[in-house]
């Protein structure tokens, strides 16, 4: 009796070649899982960055206009009243202009496409500085503002993209710290978390 050996030898073939593809759309699945979390990582940490900026920026703008504000109440305090008239308008332009510097700061923030609206919201809800609303600052005696009583506002930043179960998101944490109202470098910690 006589086996057919074309024939085994092809199914044999078949066989190694279908291992071979399996292994390899693993491998392309594994690849491709691989390149969707380094999306995510970088969508989150482009998120960060961009929120860090405008951030810094925007305790920049408060805290170097405290400065000014220091000095303008102060002077509206001076018996001269050519000087303490033009002290008190003063004033009320800079506080007006802080509050104009914080509708930009949550437009800025608005903006920022890689955030996901639970980071938009944190920023928005954490804040360095006591409000009275969300759009009307606490004022000390000499009218500047006044910095929150914790001493570092944590933030977490999410990227805005689709996460499933294989590709859990990357979680960046920053932690601001600032020693006091005319402090306009704020300290900045970050760590990393991937779940």
């Amino acid at each position: 009796m006589k086996l057919d050996q074309r024939g085994s030898t092809q199914l044999l073939l078949c066989l190694f070649l279908l291992m071979a593809l399996s292994g390899i759309s693993a491998i392309t699945v594994k690849k491709l899982i691989y390149l969707h979390k380094n999306r995510l990582r970088l969508h989150s940490l482009i998120c960060m960055r961009k929120s860090h900026f405008f951030q810094a920026k925007f305790i920049n703008q408060i805290n170097s206009t405290n400065k000014h504000i220091r000095i303008s109440y102060y002077a509206s305090l001076l018996p001269i009243p050519s000087v303490s008239s033009a002290a008190k308008t003063s004033l009320t332009i800079l506080k007006a202009k802080q509050q104009i510097n914080l509708i930009s700061f949550y437009r800025d923030i608005y903006k920022i496409e890689e955030c996901s609206k639970v980071t938009k919201i944190n920023i928005f809800s954490s804040s360095f500085y006591q409000l009275k609303s969300k759009f009307i600052f606490m004022r000390n005696i000499d009218h500047t503002t006044r910095v929150s009583l914790k001493k570092q506002v944590h933030f977490r930043y999410f990227t805005s993209g689709k996460l499933s179960l294989k590709t859990p998101p990357v979680i960046f944490k920053s932690s601001f710290k600032l020693d006091n109202r005319f402090d306009i470098r704020p300290k900045v910690f970050t760590k990393v978390y991937e779940l």
